[in-house]
């Protein structure tokens, strides 16, 4: 995790094991956040389908938890800018 003054960008990766993870935000200041999240896509896999990416955007604060589903061989990149 890197953070500057008013933004935080977070990144996260797996192995040939794809998997669910739960990303606490509790790490993020008072206020709310304009989050992008970048993920493979559904169908994405390391072998098979390494060019497909889906993009969100949604505002959220330090007491949400995000889900996020690495694909096999994937990640994910999040940048969190202060509103």
């Amino acid at each position: 995790m890197r953070q500057t003054d008013d933004a935080y960008l977070v990144g996260a990766a797996t192995n040939e094991l794809g998997r669910i993870i739960e990303l606490a935000l509790d790490f993020l200041g008072e206020g709310s956040y304009e989050a992008k999240i970048m993920e493979d896509g559904d169908n994405g896999h390391y072998l098979t389908n390494r060019e497909t990416l889906k993009v969100t955007e949604k505002q959220v604060d330090k007491h949400d938890v995000l889900k996020l589903t690495l694909v096999p061989g994937g990640g994910a990149c999040l940048i969190f800018m202060k509103k």
